[in-house]
């Protein structure tokens, strides 16, 4: 069964309304035993679905069910998401993403996933992505040269999932530099940025984003260092409407930074980020340096006065406070 024709059933139904056999015949013309296998595959996904033979058919609850013309329908965007490419299970969303993009594919293509099965963070570490239980996409964009360098593009989009986060879920999210989305002391999202060049030898960039919603518990070390969504609200989160916000949030911060440049983009980016003003100690390759955060530059940059008085300008690193 296509993926088209369980969402055009799925936007037929509707939560605790009864539509009739013959109307939903009737409008994804097809016949009644073809109905019932669409209906079939729906449970399949994840779908409650009641049949009344005098009613007709409803759906009982909302169902949180991943599909490209899910995240498209009400999506305010005008480049980001105009092209959704999406995949029960992908072993990365960024490597689907880089695929796409040195083949050409447009800016503003989206890939998302229902689990991976090879996530990746920074620094080649493993990013557990099971099916179900988050948010796995990314995006490619062909940002102008006057963007160079690109490096504030992570800590922007983790300001956009922050913002997605606070508005549509309710919880208390933060930015922690260069890439990382918390609540309180824990991550609950991670920020990929990768550069690459298409056949053509034009650079672009994928962005994977990778947001903990739904997991009721993270083992081994992860107990200490992730949350997600549900944990901390308690109740589990329908993710379709956090990527549409996601994506609605970035397009607007990456236009508005192609037509102004990143320093107004970064005034909301500090609001948010947790470092500044703190006592912290960053890896720079083999070397650990320690201070204070005094900003954030224009450039992405984090501003330290290290414990000797000296000024350093960090571009990328593993930041953590120092208690």
């Amino acid at each position: 069964m296509s993926e088209g024709t369980i969402q055009k059933t799925a936007e037929l139904l509707e939560v605790g309304c009864y539509v009739s056999t013959q109307v939903l015949i009737s409008k994804i013309d097809c016949t009644e035993s073809e109905l019932k296998s669409i209906l079939e595959s729906m449970r399949g996904q994840g779908y409650e679905i009641e049949e009344n033979p005098e009613l007709g058919i409803r759906l009982l609850s909302d169902p949180d069910v991943l599909s490209g013309r899910a995240v498209k329908t009400g999506l305010q965007a005008r480049i980001l998401g105009r092209s959704i490419l999406y995949d029960s299970s992908l072993d990365s969303t960024n490597e689907k993403a880089k695929t796409l993009g040195r083949q050409g594919d447009e800016e503003g293509t989206v890939v998302i996933a229902d689990e991976q099965t090879e996530g990746r963070g920074r620094f080649g570490r493993n990013w557990f992505s099971p099916r179900g239980e988050g948010i796995w996409m990314s995006v490619i964009l062909r940002p102008p040269s006057v963007l160079e360098p690109y490096t504030p593009l992570s800590l922007v989009t983790a300001h956009c999932v922050a913002t997605a986060l606070r508005d549509v879920a309710g919880v208390r999210a933060e930015i922690k530099w260069p890439n990382d989305v918390k609540i309180g002391d824990k991550k609950v999202c991670g920020i990929l940025t990768e550069l690459d060049k298409d056949t053509a030898g034009t650079s672009f960039l994928v962005i994977g984003i990778g947001v903990n919603v739904n997991q009721t518990v993270f083992e081994g070390e992860l107990a200490s260092l992730a949350t997600s969504v549900r944990i901390e609200t308690g109740k589990a989160a329908n993710r379709t409407p956090l990527i549409r916000k996601i994506l609605e949030n970035l397009e607007r911060s990456y236009l508005k930074a192609v037509e102004e440049g990143f320093s107004e983009v970064l005034k909301d980016v500090r609001k948010l980020c947790t470092l500044v003003g703190e006592h912290v100690s960053v890896n720079v390759g083999s070397e650990t340096v320690q201070g204070y955060v005094q900003d954030i530059d224009d450039a992405g940059r984090l501003i330290m006065r290290t414990e000797d008085g000296k000024i350093r300008e960090i571009l990328a690193g593993e930041a953590n406070t120092v208690r």
